[in-house]
């Protein structure tokens, strides 16, 4: 199992609100022993919304079928990244599971540029990042994006 899934998201500047926000995503295995990575992937929806509602309003669109819990979302893979109208997202990470297959005794991060502009101002959204390993279950963790209703940063 891995040993730590980390989630931390910063702005870019405040001239750059309506491009990106930067979501900085870590694991760390601090076992000798590898750990396989078979999927991570970013899921971002409205942070009142339940991760599995913010899913299954975007299975229709990717010809998916529905999950009922976390877990499923492994069954679910989606190859590139997705965005619908109310500024849900899938988001792969490929780094964690194409470039970085086993990971041991050792820290990686990637960081992944949100677009914003298809949040809606002034509603938090949830960043929740998924790792699935071989025969684990998931390591999730959560970062909140907000734009301010005015757009400022």
């Amino acid at each position: 199992m891995l040993s730590k899934a980390i989630c931390t998201s910063t702005w870019l500047s405040r001239s750059q609100v309506q491009a990106s926000h930067l979501v900085k995503t870590t694991v760390e295995n601090k076992s000798l022993t590898a750990k396989r990575i078979d999927y991570a992937i970013l899921l971002v929806g409205p942070e009142s919304e339940p991760p599995v509602d913010t899913f299954n309003k975007m299975a229709l669109g990717l010809k998916k079928d529905k999950i009922g819990e976390l877990d499923d979302l492994q069954d679910r893979k989606v190859e590139t990244c997705v965005v619908d109208s109310e500024g849900r997202a899938l988001v792969p990470l490929g780094f964690y599971y194409i470039e970085n297959i086993d990971i041991a005794d050792e820290r990686v991060s990637y960081t992944y540029p949100l677009k914003v502009t298809s949040l809606r101002r002034g509603v938090p959204y949830a960043v929740r990042f998924f790792v699935f390993g071989e025969s684990q279950l998931h390591r999730s963790t959560q970062a909140v994006v907000l734009i301010p209703e005015d757009g400022q940063a």
